[in-house]
């Protein structure tokens, strides 16, 4: 490489440095979207499977007829819980 090469290019980046942080702030928000769009679906994730265990539980009760056990189910989360290891729902 000459000198005039290298003398060129540093007066590129120099005079296009805005230009690389404009690229590095891009970069960072697509990894913000990227990480935001994967919460999500996380998220999402997680509701299903929620939804599904709550209607394990639910059909498991009702066909024992332990219909009390059911109520108390819908707002305690001990005794959820605890109804889950009863019956084996993951």
């Amino acid at each position: 490489m000459t000198y005039n090469e290298l003398a060129e290019r540093v007066r590129y980046l120099k005079e296009n440095t805005m230009s690389k942080y404009g690229m590095s702030r891009a970069v960072e928000e697509y990894g913000d979207e990227r990480e935001a769009k994967g919460l999500e679906k996380g998220l999402a994730a997680g509701r299903a499977e929620g939804a599904d265990r709550m209607a394990g539980l639910v059909s498991v009760l009702l066909k024992a007829g332990r219909t009390e056990d059911l109520q108390k189910a819908s707002y305690d989360t001990d005794y959820r819980e605890q109804l889950f290891k009863e019956f084996g729902i993951a």
